[in-house]
């Protein structure tokens, strides 16, 4: 191996390591909302939020800001990102909670509909009207509410071998 293909390989190494150890950095739990510089969001804002609206994940907050600024008339941003909403308008999301009877009958309550529970993970997967989450995430036995996750595949390389 010359000389240069050793500087450029090591340079290269450097540079992975470096964007790996920022990525680590920078990366948060489901849980936990990044105050971004780059969209203006400040520590006054957030702290403006309620004990309910902390336990929302950020596309969902955007979801139901939206649609309480259609309700009151006025013209919302569009946000990034679809929501897997049903025909009722129900948004499909993972609920980090203490399972119990008694949470299952306030999702239903709220007009949701429980698709399934994991009590052992503390998980339910719910589809809830937008407008009934904020108040579901404000019971003290729910942890967070966030966009379901989905299943994802990766492209094929081209064939079978």
């Amino acid at each position: 191996m010359t000389r240069y293909r050793r500087a450029v390989d090591s340079r290269c190494l450097a540079a992975c390591v470096c964007s790996l150890a920022i990525a680590a950095c920078t990366t948060t739990t489901a849980g936990q909302d990044v105050p971004s510089v780059a969209t203006g969001q400040t520590s006054a804002a957030q702290s403006e939020r309620t004990k309910a609206q902390t336990k929302i994940d950020t596309r969902l907050r955007g979801a139901i800001e939206g649609l309480h600024a259609k309700q009151t008339g006025v013209d919302a941003r569009p946000r990034a990102g679809a929501l897997d909403l049903d025909e009722s308008g129900r948004a499909l999301v993972d609920i980090d909670a203490r399972v119990s009877p008694e949470l299952r009958l306030a999702i239903e309550a709220a007009g949701g509909l429980v698709v399934s529970e994991f009590p052992a993970y503390n998980a339910i997967r719910a589809r809830l009207p937008l407008a009934q989450i904020e108040r579901l995430a404000d019971r003290d036995d729910v942890k967070f509410v966030r966009t379901a996750d989905q299943a994802m595949t990766a492209p094929s390389s081209g064939g079978v071998r």
